[in-house]
């Protein structure tokens, strides 16, 4: 009896030192005695396997050891120094769009955020040493692809919409991407399979998207479709970061489709009508009220890729968006068909 006192004292003073793991031990034991009385030999053995994980988890944690850095840390580690010396372009393109239903009529609108052509018109740009002539830089064949056969890509993308009228609006935006390889963009897409469901007017305030059979089967959504009423000057600014991924041309040349999933591709969709309203002398005559949307994207293409010699950095501007005004630039205005809105 004295031993199993002592073997039981024992592994409750290791149970106390080492928290948990003692209390578990010492549980074990308690219950394997009470369960069928062990021989002295094996209570002792169990106190003494108590106090000796006390002990180590006294011990100092060891000085001077450098811990192994995980794969995932280390692969990183090797896909930086690799970028940090390969060449880089930077390319940003614009572009821009309206928007101005009538009374009682919605319109639609789509702008490319990721697409092939886009990596194509891209990576023509890149700058490579030309073998022929040491230290002279050429552009790109990618036709031939006499210098370079893979690209590493990554697209950033934001797109502003602003009411520069005097009109508040209904707005909806949503990002998709093609199910499958395609040339049919968002909009044909909507139309034609409003026609074979019976050619509704494909302008109604009461239609959307997703109403289109066509264009379900053609689009799914990764960026839920998002509705906000715009006041007079007030704007949003929607934004996208796609992941770098390689891009071999040797591949994307046999691909006609403009729209791949292979090359990431997005587009934002977007819609717009007029809040209901009603004439300003006959009350009772009500309706959707004309509106307008402008439509300001940037994309900003970044590629890697290996000249050939030492790291060229270029940056190119493409503006397609900003044009000089003709009679003078405006903030807000009234739509044509509504000089003469007012708050009633």
């Amino acid at each position: 009896m004295r031993r199993y006192n002592r073997g039981q004292a024992i592994a409750a003073g290791g149970a106390a030192v080492l928290g948990a793991g003692g209390n578990f031990l010492y549980n074990r034991f308690v219950r394997s005695q009470q369960a069928q009385p062990q021989p002295p030999s094996y209570q002792r053995s169990m106190g003494v396997k108590a106090q000796n994980l006390a002990r180590l988890a006294r011990l100092p944690v060891p000085r001077g050891r450098k811990r192994k850095q995980p794969l995932k840390k280390r692969v990183q580690h090797l896909e930086k120094r690799a970028r940090d010396e390969d060449s880089v372009l930077i390319y940003k393109v614009s572009g821009k769009d309206s928007l101005r239903p009538a009374m009682n009529t919605a319109s639609y609108g789509f702008a490319s955020c990721v697409s092939i052509s886009g990596i194509e018109s891209a990576a023509a740009l890149a700058r490579f040493f030309d073998p022929a002539a040491p230290g002279t830089l050429v552009t790109a064949s990618l036709v031939t692809g006499s210098y370079s056969s893979k690209f590493r890509v990554g697209i950033s993308c934001n797109i502003t919409f602003k009411n520069n009228y005097q009109v508040p609006c209904v707005f909806h935006v949503a990002m998709v991407r093609p199910r499958a390889a395609v040339s049919t963009s968002p909009n044909t897409a909507r139309t034609n399979g409003l026609t074979d469901q019976g050619a509704p007017a494909s302008d109604s305030p009461m239609l959307n998207y997703g109403d289109s059979k066509q264009f379900r089967e053609t689009y799914k959504t990764v960026k839920k479709m998002k509705r906000y009423v715009l006041a007079p000057g007030k704007q949003i600014v929607c934004t996208h970061r796609q992941a770098s991924f390689l891009y071999d041309p040797s591949y994307f040349d046999t691909q006609t489709a403009t729209y791949q999933p292979r090359a990431r591709s997005a587009l934002w969709i977007y819609r717009v009508q007029g809040v209901v309203g009603h004439d300003t002398v006959v009350a009772t005559e009500e309706g959707i009220m004309p509106a307008g949307l402008d439509v300001y994207a940037m994309d900003v293409y970044s590629i890697h890729y290996n000249s050939g010699g030492a790291p060229v950095n270029t940056i190119v501007v493409s503006d397609g968006a900003s044009t000089s005004f003709t009679t003078g630039g405006v903030v807000s205005q009234p739509v044509v068909d509504n000089q003469a809105y007012s708050i009633n």
